[in-house]
């Protein structure tokens, strides 16, 4: 369960390039290598794992509205081509590798089908399940919030970018039965918010803070994320797990072993 964590390094490249231009994205062109630095790094995060790529579905949403807003049409156009080229650099290394070895279909099926087959099976999402939700997804909020309110005292344009960016992770997690690794994502909006809170005020960065602090919810499961790999890799856990999963796989056929990838046990 490090997918999140290893999507962090290409959410961040592309948070960081959108927000270092957006406030002369107006007056001159943001360069064309950007479109496909973004494509290249939704590429890459949708064979990490396909969820986390919503907050650079955000970053797109953002620039392209100011783009159509302007009616930059040429442009819009250019940087969508651009970023459909970079996913698809990102993609085709992988593409050409499984079909040389004759394992397309068992890519595909492990990278996106078994996980809508996953999520199948989910228990119905329950009242208490969106209450837990909404109180982990408090940096949305809380993130769209202080970017306006920065926004509107530094004449920034920020908040184009972190708007959709909070609104689509929110919406997509909102419904869904959220493991805690999930929400690793959201400590980009944190930091952001952080240091906007931090530059409007000691009282808006210390009442932010404070919100983050007094829910238990949010605290608990930050806290699981830091303990949870000294807890997966200590002996005597491992001891348990080992006998346990000996006997899974024996009870795999060994002439299939190397040809399967998820095993109904």
């Amino acid at each position: 369960n490090l997918s999140e964590d290893w999507s962090l390094a290409f959410l961040i490249l592309p948070f960081w390039l959108a927000l270092r231009r957006i406030d002369d994205f107006r007056n001159r062109r943001e360069p064309r290598k950007y479109g496909f630095v973004y494509g290249l790094c939704f590429g890459i995060v949708a064979l990490i794992r396909l969820n986390n790529t919503f907050m650079i579905v955000g970053i797109v949403l953002g620039l392209g509205y100011l783009l159509a807003k302007d009616k930059r049409w040429k442009e819009l156009w250019q940087d969508a081509l651009m970023f459909v080229v970079g996913t698809i650099v990102a993609v085709l290394p992988m593409l050409i590798y499984f079909i040389c070895v004759d394992g397309l279909y068992e890519a595909i099926y492990c990278q996106f089908i078994y996980n809508l087959k996953y999520a199948e099976i989910w228990p119905q999402i329950s009242e208490m399940s969106y209450a837990r939700n909404m109180m982990m997804l408090i940096p949305c909020i809380l993130t769209m919030v202080v970017s306006v309110i920065y926004d509107l005292r530094s004449w920034h344009h920020y908040s184009v970018i972190i708007l959709p960016t909070a609104a689509v992770f929110f919406c997509a997690f909102l419904s869904g039965s959220g493991f805690a690794h999930y929400f690793a994502l959201l400590s980009i909006l944190v930091f952001i918010m952080t240091v906007m809170a931090m530059s409007l005020g000691k009282w808006i960065a210390l009442a932010s803070i404070a919100i983050l602090l007094c829910n238990s919810e949010y605290y608990r499961h930050a806290q699981e994320l830091v303990t949870i790999s000294a807890k997966e890799f200590s002996i005597n856990h491992l001891n348990g797990k080992y006998a346990y999963y000996s006997g899974a796989v024996n009870s795999i056929p060994h002439e299939e072993r190397n040809d399967i990838f998820a095993y109904n046990i």
